[in-house]
């Protein structure tokens, strides 16, 4: 089953994921390997998020962007992921919204605290509204 997403869901999870690999990265895995995540689970979710990377255009529609190409604005994205795969890399998505903001690092110099905040929050909603669709949503933690 492959899920189609419109383009807010897709800027929401395409920012919250550049912040997993370039701003939290180092923290992310310090906390996996803390929690006892072996290597081989942190490469087997790293390919995970680089193939829901790939689905979101992640460098295609920068360089479409950037250079004012078509297709920069496309409205849908396709996720190819299988099912489960594409569940669990949400969860983990959806947990670093709850706890990147806590992280207190910086994506975006000139954002004020409420718009980042404002983003986490989007962003965990949006990774909830995508388990939802998929079956996979879960009780949120008190």
């Amino acid at each position: 089953m492959n899920l189609t997403i419109d383009r807010r869901e897709r800027d929401s999870l395409h920012v919250l994921m550049t912040y997993r690999f370039f701003i939290g990265d180092d923290r992310r895995l310090h906390r996996a390997l803390e929690q006892g995540v072996t290597h081989a689970q942190v490469a087997r979710e790293f390919e995970e998020e680089m193939w829901l990377m790939g689905d979101l255009g992640w460098l295609d529609r920068e360089l479409a962007e950037a250079l004012g190409m078509p297709g920069a604005d496309r409205p849908e994205f396709e996720l190819t992921m299988p099912v489960e795969a594409l569940a669990s890399t949400l969860k983990r998505a959806r947990e670093e919204a709850r706890i990147g903001f806590a992280d207190d690092l910086k994506q975006v110099p000139t954002e004020t605290e409420e718009e980042r905040r404002a983003r986490f929050l989007r962003a965990e909603q949006t990774c909830d509204e995508l388990l939802a669709r998929l079956g996979h949503q879960e009780e949120a933690p008190a």
